[in-house]
């Protein structure tokens, strides 16, 4: 799914729960047809009451879902002071640079 804001994703659940049709919320809104049914499928899910008066959107009903993945880029701290404490004063890209070497060496066709 497309990242829209939850504002706009508001915009949709609400639509949707006042009785316009995809087709109609799309054309409103810019969103594919297919895009605002999931959105509103996962504000149901999440425990919006469409039916309840009156309605409650609230951010959770909205929200992104935790993603699963690869973590974020983070640099070791530690890990660089302990080898400057050991005389070792070497830069990421010099061990990325190595590294690339050893591989490419190791696997020399």
């Amino acid at each position: 799914m497309a990242p829209y804001e939850n504002s706009t994703r508001a915009i949709v659940v609400c639509l949707k729960a006042t009785g316009k049709s995809s087709k109609e919320v799309s054309a409103i809104s810019g969103i594919p047809t297919r895009t605002v049914n999931s959105i509103y499928a996962r504000a149901i899910e999440r425990g919006f009451e469409p039916c309840e008066r009156p309605m409650k959107l609230l951010d959770k009903h909205l929200e992104d879902a935790p993603r699963s993945g690869r973590p974020s880029k983070q640099t070791n701290v530690s890990q660089k002071g302990a080898l400057s404490q050991d005389g070792l004063n070497i830069s990421a890209s010099t061990v990325c640079r190595i590294l690339k070497k050893m591989m490419e060496d190791r696997y020399k066709w």
